[in-house]
């Protein structure tokens, strides 16, 4: 009998314990979401690739704080909206995938975008791999893409 009342509480109680672990994932992050979309719009103007060489060795990770205070390389494209390789980065953006993950990693490039006005949008950082970065302070994994492009970008002028 104790059995079968465990059994009628376990069952009773499962949808209500499946209706909190729902409101307990975590929902897409919007700064995630409309990294295409800002992209796609006219407000970013400004663009800021930081970069710190694969090669230089360092005594501890590179966070995203710590690459914003020691990059090595630093290339700014005042007319984002003008600029050739826009296409490129909005197609790489298009073909990114995003995930949250606890994954910390050796940060070695960095990217910023800012409007007219010089409000940062957005920044997006990654690893050598391009593969583990963090994105608007979200620790993510991702595909690559973007990364791939904006070092590909910085590559021209460096």
């Amino acid at each position: 009998m104790k059995i079968l009342i465990s059994w009628f509480a376990f069952l009773f109680l499962l949808p209500l314990n499946s209706d909190i672990s729902a409101r307990d994932v975590p929902k897409p992050n919007q700064n995630i979401v409309d990294v295409t979309q800002l992209l796609r719009s006219d407000k970013v103007r400004q663009l800021e690739i930081i970069y710190f060489p694969e090669e230089v060795a360092t005594r501890t990770r590179l966070t995203s704080e710590m690459l914003e205070k020691q990059w090595r390389y630093k290339v700014v494209i005042n007319e984002l909206q003008s600029a050739p390789f826009k296409k490129r980065i909005l197609a790489a953006a298009e073909a990114s995938t995003f995930k949250r993950t606890d994954v910390r990693s050796d940060l070695r490039l960095g990217c910023f975008f800012y409007d007219e006005q010089g409000n940062r949008l957005l920044s997006f950082f990654s690893d050598a791999t391009g593969k583990v970065g963090v994105l608007n302070d979200e620790l993510v994994v991702s595909n690559g893409r973007l990364a791939k492009v904006l070092k590909g970008v910085f590559a021209e002028f460096h």
